[in-house]
């Protein structure tokens, strides 16, 4: 059964592809990082779903990169693990926080993200 925080992510990750699509279109940088900002929150809610349904509670759950990147560690599997590096470093740093806007590459990296949720929705 989906928690809330898996169902949040794949709602999130269905609006980031339509956002990326209209951010290709319009050629807006903007909107791109809009929609990386909405795949990375998916990527770290699925996190946070894979993480409930491994037995922690809502207090254990990650608040930091830290934190987050030490208990994919101790839970997760070496293929999440990549994917998950895949995609902070493609969508949150370079696209979100550095602005460099690459669509072939985003497109790519949103479909890591559909990969991702869908680990964390079957334990990994």
């Amino acid at each position: 059964m989906k928690n809330t925080y898996l169902t949040k992510a794949e709602n999130l990750y269905i609006l980031s592809r339509k956002e990326l699509n209209n951010a290709k279109q319009l050629n807006s940088e903007e909107l791109a990082r809009d929609a990386s900002g909405k795949a990375w929150i998916a990527t770290t809610d699925a996190l946070r779903g894979f993480l409930l349904s491994q037995g922690l509670s809502q207090k254990q759950l990650p608040k930091s990169e830290r934190q987050r990147h030490d208990l994919l560690a101790q839970y997760g599997n070496e293929k999440m693990r990549l994917l998950y590096r895949a995609i902070r470093s493609e969508i949150h740093e370079d696209t979100y926080y550095e602005g460099m806007v690459n669509y072939m590459f985003l497109f790519e990296s949103l479909n890591d993200v559909k990969k991702f949720i869908h680990r964390c929705e079957n334990g990994g």
